[in-house]
């Protein structure tokens, strides 16, 4: 699938590219270029947010279906981002949501096989 890694610094976006990315984000945004904005935004905070769900996970698989979640919740909310923090906090908001619905869902998983 891809190779484990760490949130190290080859994972992170250094400061300018970081408000370089959050500009064009946002510009996407207001122009209600969500598609774009999407994509931008998978593109340049992806890897650093599969990074974080696979230091929480463990598990490739798993943290496969998160991001995927993940991605869904960032198409989906993007016409509701107000701007009130940056975009990257936003969107590890909506990461860490759905890697705690993950876990919501495998505990009913779990009881399910022990009941």
């Amino acid at each position: 699938m891809w190779h484990r890694r760490g949130l190290g610094d080859h994972d992170r976006v250094d400061a300018d590219q970081r408000a370089a990315l959050e500009q064009t984000i946002v510009a996407h945004c207001e122009a209600r270029d969500h598609a774009r904005a999407a994509t931008v935004a998978i593109e340049g905070y992806g890897p650093e947010i599969l990074g974080y769900l696979l230091a929480a996970t463990h598990r490739e698989q798993e943290t496969a279906e998160i991001f995927s979640d993940f991605c869904e919740d960032l198409w989906r909310g993007l016409p509701g981002f107000r701007g009130e923090s940056s975009f990257r906090t936003w969107a590890y908001r909506l990461a860490y949501h759905a890697l705690a619905r993950a876990g919501r869902t495998g505990a009913r998983r779990r009881e399910r096989v022990v009941a």
